[in-house]
């Protein structure tokens, strides 16, 4: 799969515009008004449509935090590449998109406090202390993968819960596993959603304004036929790849999609804030 890399050879401009199109891909289909309903006006709380589209949302948030394709020099997730873009662009419009991944970052960083937590193997209850990154990326993959395919996982939580209950075992994990998902998703991950909602957006709010100045150089409007546009590509832009992302992505940007005036309700932070631990 390595070889991916070397047959594509992309510039850093290049990948980052991969990298933009795909990331704005997921938020577009996990923060949409098909997933969701908005409540307020403005909006100030995120509903999921079904069980199944807040099964989605998981999804579509752990592919956000997971390691993109070997097409790209860097494995590194969708978030750490964002960073990586406003590390290397020092421009005045990028403005928006560092502030909502600083956000984006003290969020995922906080660790809550699950309370009374039972295995099958035993009737005695315990809390334990985990990272919300760490909960999305455990719960997510629960929706993504049968048993088979979350060794993984269940040692990441395996090793949680015996920070608190040291005599857990595998099979102890195993068995409550779908029980403790449940409890997760119901309790906690649910009543997170429109708070990884409100970040989200924010995201892509920051990237489609950090593209703005871009869309505005490339787009030539055709003089006789009205609403026809065709895209100039930068000179930075070469290969064949590029220039298919490069033109679909100014198109997310022409389309200009997002929730307007969306944040989270003071009532909705307050209950996120009473599941963190002290410090």
């Amino acid at each position: 799969m390595k070889k991916l890399v070397n047959e594509f050879n992309l510039s850093s401009k290049e990948e980052e515009i991969i990298i933009l199109k795909n990331a704005l891909d997921i938020i577009n289909n996990a923060v949409n008004c098909r997933m969701f309903d908005f409540l307020g006006n403005p909006p100030q709380e995120a509903i999921a449509k079904t069980t199944v589209h807040s099964r989605l949302f998981l999804i579509l948030l752990v592919d956000f935090l997971s390691g993109t394709s070997s097409i790209l020099q860097n494995n590194k997730n969708y978030y750490e590449h964002l960073l990586d873009i406003c590390k290397y662009n020092n421009v005045e419009n990028i403005g928006k998109l560092k502030q909502s991944l600083s956000t984006f970052n003290n969020w995922i960083s906080e660790k809550i406090i699950i309370k009374q937590i039972t295995l099958k193997s035993s009737k005695d209850s315990f809390d334990i202390t985990i990272g919300r990154q760490d909960l999305v990326q455990i719960c997510g993959n629960i929706c993504k993968h049968n048993i088979t395919n979350l060794s993984w996982r269940i040692e990441k939580l395996k090793k949680i819960i015996g920070e608190a209950k040291k005599d857990v075992s595998t099979s102890d994990i195993i068995a409550s596993l779908y029980e403790l998902y449940d409890m997760f998703t119901t309790d906690y991950l649910d009543i997170q959603t429109t708070i990884w909602v409100e970040l989200l957006n924010n995201i892509r709010i920051g990237i489609l304004q950090y593209l703005k100045p871009t869309f505005n150089q490339s787009i030539v409007y055709d003089k006789d036929i009205k609403g026809k546009y065709h895209y100039e590509y930068p000179i930075y832009i070469s290969s064949p790849l590029a220039k298919e992302f490069f033109w679909n992505l100014m198109d997310d940007v022409r389309i200009n999609f997002f929730i307007k005036d969306f944040k989270s309700s003071e009532i909705i932070k307050r209950i996120n804030k009473k599941q963190m631990c002290s410090t």
